[in-house]
């Protein structure tokens, strides 16, 4: 039995959302805290949410998402739950290991009245706060995915139609 051909976007729209999904998903990271205190409120935003592509947007962009984006690449529809679910890895699975590899940094840490650290060790309410945090960077992604999808593959006709 053959296998189903599924269409792929237009190359250029594929390139154009590796391109501008980083910088859209790190804007309201940017707007809620802006660098460059003394400049106008706008050119801050600006400048800082460059400073957070550059840093945190583009590299698992190119490390983890285009080699997700090809192996995926005819095998998976590309749809805004496909999308998003690859966006949460991308996002998300960098900074796990990164908060993982660095281990608990600190010999005492809480976070209100919860510890979170205790003699170096990580307590459950570290584990909660690590999962939390990953958790919110991963919805992220997942939103940064859907921004992917809506530039890539929204509406747009396929290769395989002429495009």
């Amino acid at each position: 039995m053959p296998e189903a051909i599924i269409p792929m976007p237009p190359t250029w729209r594929i390139i154009a959302a590796f391109v501008v999904t980083p910088f859209i998903a790190t804007l309201p990271l940017a707007c809620l805290a802006p660098m460059y205190f003394g400049l106008p409120m706008g050119e801050r935003v600006i400048r800082t949410n460059l400073l957070y592509a550059a840093i945190g947007g583009y590299p698992p962009a190119i490390i983890l998402g285009v080699p997700i984006f090809l192996c995926l690449m005819g095998r998976v529809r590309a749809s805004a739950l496909n999308c998003a679910a690859a966006g949460a890895v991308v996002a998300g699975i960098p900074w796990l290991i990164l908060i993982l590899g660095l281990g608990a940094n600190t010999i005492e840490s809480s976070t209100g009245d919860y510890v979170t650290v205790e003699h170096g060790v990580r307590t459950f309410w570290g584990w909660i706060e690590l999962f939390e945090v990953s958790g919110a960077i991963a919805s992220a992604g997942a939103l940064a995915g859907v921004v992917f999808w809506i530039i890539a593959a929204a509406g747009g006709r396929t290769d395989a139609q002429g495009a």
